[in-house]
């Protein structure tokens, strides 16, 4: 199955172009193995980030779900769809959405590679490998806003989780990100991207966030006797009002989260019996492992040799482990944003959220909100004129209010009067 059929018959190169230069290590030559399409894409990737400029997948060629065919060319690559595409997809009934600038100009710097199965080898080796590109480089201050170089991985994923579970901003946990991993050339996202992701672990409960929190307080009913709550609901199911109160306050909890310290069974006296709350056996794990991973990292810090060695034994550990146990990344499944939650999404919504009350900015409909000067003049432009009776002109006032009109239309002149005579002054 052919997925895309890339002209690959490029030439007649310009006079300007530009050759990167790195070491012969990281250069993808004709004739180059790789025994995975993976590890092929990666090596062309490294080289990409190391002379500066992103790359992205061009279309292959597959035969039963085997890839024979893999094009990968310069992000530049191609050219910006003109006007005439537009016409074309407005006759066939298109929407085209609203178009952005392009910084794609025709580069033809590109890698294929191709399936072999030649003796004992089988794997995927380099049939054509062009590195002229048309167009300068990325410099290296400014690299780490490439793509390949920007990654929302686990770490990141974790450090956000925490960080929102704790109801810190997107700015800050920004912020605690760049420290924690040594500032902005290393810390492989944008705060965009950092706030996108926040945006989609929030829209994974949008419209069922009510039924969500109704369903905790019936689950904390049944587990307490001495805990009740109330709602009520509008005329569209929305929910208007909630309150919940604990008549008895739980044995467990004496000791634990209503008395702050151990001197309340001093001061308060025997208030029953003392119950151990459940420990959580993964979690103390995990809390293990992190302080062995951070005693290690601080220890080897200075020694950037047994800093990769530590890491190479990490990844080999995993290699072994990852057919005991499945691969699954944070965030990238409904079960794993579940855990964020603490709480399943309801399948059946019948408590909708309330009514956003919005009252900033133009997506407002109160009155009450502060309507800016720019909106005043979009709607005083859309009315009508008409003629005064003193000045005998077409305006937007008449002859009542002619007076405060010319007032304030004279003192707008005369202080810009001022600002020019300021200006020339400093001059």
């Amino acid at each position: 199955m052919e997925n895309v059929n890339p002209d690959l018959e490029w030439s007649n190169f310009p006079e300007v172009s530009c050759v990167p230069l790195c070491s012969a290590e990281l250069i993808p030559i004709v004739g180059k193995n790789f025994n995975t399409l993976d590890e092929g894409i990666s090596f062309y990737d490294a080289y990409a980030r190391a002379t500066g400029f992103d790359t992205r997948k061009h279309g292959n060629k597959a035969s039963r779900e085997l890839v024979t065919w893999q094009y990968l060319v310069c992000n530049r690559q191609g050219v910006k769809k003109g006007i005439e595409i537009d016409q074309i997809h407005a006759r066939e009934g298109f929407i085209t959405k609203r178009r952005r600038t392009s910084k794609r100009c025709g580069c033809k710097a590109r890698v294929s590679l191709k399936y072999v199965f030649e003796g004992s080898f089988v794997g995927y080796v380099v049939h054509e490998f062009v590195d002229v590109h048309n167009h300068s480089l990325i410099e290296l201050p400014l690299r780490r806003w490439m793509h390949l170089n920007r990654k929302l991985d686990e770490v990141h994923r974790k450090f956000i989780w925490d960080c929102t579970k704790a109801n810190i901003s997107p700015t800050m946990t920004f912020k605690f990100l760049n420290e924690f991993l040594g500032g902005y050339d290393t810390v492989g996202i944008t705060l965009t991207e950092l706030r996108n992701y926040v945006h989609g672990l929030k829209s994974y409960v949008e419209g069922s966030d009510a039924q969500m929190l109704l369903d905790e307080m019936r689950r904390r009913k049944e587990a307490c006797e001495g805990f009740s709550y109330q709602y009520q609901l509008g005329s569209e199911n929305e929910l208007k009002s909630l309150f919940w109160f604990v008549n008895v306050i739980p044995e467990k909890y004496y000791n634990g989260r209503w008395l702050k310290s151990a001197l309340g069974k001093a001061v308060h006296g025997n208030l029953g019996k003392e119950l151990d709350a459940p420990v959580n056996a993964k979690q103390l794990a995990k809390n293990k492992a992190y302080r062995i991973f951070y005693g290690l990292i601080q220890k080897y810090e200075g020694d950037i040799d047994k800093i990769t060695s530590f890491s190479a034994g990490m990844l080999e550990y995993d290699r072994k482990k990852e057919s005991d146990s499945p691969n699954m990344s944070v965030g990238e499944n409904g079960n794993t944003v579940e855990d964020f939650y603490s709480i399943e999404r309801p399948a059946l919504v019948e408590v909708q959220p309330p009514n956003v009350v919005q009252t900033k900015g133009s997506c407002s409909d109160s009155a009450s909100r502060l309507v800016s000067a720019k909106e005043k003049a979009v709607v005083l432009a859309s009315k009508p004129k008409r003629r005064c009776g003193k000045c005998r002109e077409l305006r937007h006032h008449d002859s009542r209010n002619f007076r405060k009109n010319m007032e304030t239309t004279k003192a707008l002149v005369i202080s810009s009067t001022i600002s020019i005579f300021q200006h020339f002054l400093h001059c």
